[in-house]
């Protein structure tokens, strides 16, 4: 139980951290150079699809000028299309953090 009141505190401080987007910019970065353009079809210098939301960290210039030097076209999903477009984020995220809220508040 201590671990998880641990791992929610630091997401509770990181959420009100002023440099969020910056902090979340510069882990997106460090992804896609470290890991997206590291998988097979990368290495053949195909054009690939990148989904992601709305967060600014995701829709930052830099992210848009390293998603073009890795020949990768960012597909933004507004907000209201989540459930339809991310099924993942509903059926294992949401009661994730549900289970996560749940045993913070124990």
């Amino acid at each position: 139980m201590n671990f998880i009141k641990f791992v929610m505190s630091e997401v509770y401080v990181m959420m009100f951290d002023v440099n969020l987007v910056l902090q979340v910019a510069n882990i997106l970065k460090l992804w896609l150079e470290k890991v997206w353009s590291k998988r097979p079809s990368s290495l053949l210098k195909k054009p690939s699809l990148l989904m992601c939301n709305q967060f600014k960290a995701h829709v930052t210039e830099s992210t848009k000028r390293l998603a073009t030097k890795l020949k990768m076209h960012l597909a933004v999903i507004p907000g209201e299309l989540t459930s339809q477009l991310q099924p993942l984020d509903v059926s294992v995220n949401k009661p994730f953090k549900g289970f996560m809220h749940e045993e913070w508040a124990k």
